[in-house]
């Protein structure tokens, strides 16, 4: 009797307005018209994640193995073979990308710089500047340098200079901020704008009062005052 009473209490009318149940039977039927997109998408995921680990995978190992013969680059650049480096500088960069590419590229222009082919590696300093990742200061600041002594080389100490002094305004927390305007000085004192050299010399004693090189900075300074003063 509380069996048949209960059936009774619920009519068609309260099944189709059930939102429950609505839901229910159009997920139902959705599923049933759509399992097979369901399963291709579902398996469309799993085969892209797995791509992208084996991927990864396979970046790590390139890039391990790319650093692995930068190391014989830098060497042949340290012992003078320069024409060495710049083919085997060269062979890295069409094999590898990323990080092995990056660094090969560096080191050519170190090689070409130290060769004395100032044009073409003061190119490829300028290019590895424009694309530097951020965070990597130490090898930014070694491209800097590297492109300001190609412009020095090629009588252009006012623009060398600014390169450095550009690296220090733009990298001023960093610890090599002090050497680089040390370096801008040098350079503007080569240019004859001594007001550029002492306005980087100051800088480095106003700002990093506790670095290594702001002693060497204050002598040079007082040394450029009293040559500039002895001059007029």
């Amino acid at each position: 009797m509380q069996h048949t009473r209960a059936r009774k209490r619920m009519t068609r009318r309260e099944i189709k307005e059930s939102k429950l149940l609505i839901w229910t039977s159009r997920m139902s039927m959705y599923l049933e018209d759509h399992l097979w997109l369901i399963i291709a998408g579902v398996a469309a995921v799993v085969v892209l994640i797995v791509g992208i680990y084996i991927y990864r995978g396979w970046h790590a190992r390139q890039t391990a193995r790319g650093m692995e013969q930068l190391n014989e680059v830098a060497y042949l650049v340290r012992v003078g073979n320069y024409a060495q480096a710049i083919q085997r500088a060269d062979q890295l960069t069409s094999r590898f990308v990323g990080e092995p590419d990056r660094m090969a590229r560096l080191y050519k222009a170190d090689a070409l710089r130290d060769s004395g082919m100032y044009v073409e590696a003061g190119k490829l300093y300028e290019n590895w500047l424009r694309h530097a990742p951020r965070g990597d200061e130490v090898d930014s600041y070694h491209a800097a340098r590297g492109f300001a002594d190609c412009l020095g080389a090629q009588a252009q100490e006012q623009k060398a200079g600014g390169v450095l002094r550009a690296w220090a305004d733009g990298h001023k927390k960093s610890g090599l901020a002090p050497h680089a305007l040390i370096g801008a000085a040098t350079h503007f004192e080569a240019a004859g704008d001594y007001a550029a050299a002492r306005d980087a010399l100051q800088r480095v004693i106003d700002e990093y009062p506790d670095a290594l090189v702001t002693g060497a900075a204050r002598q040079r300074l007082k040394l450029m005052e009293g040559a500039v003063a002895a001059s007029k």
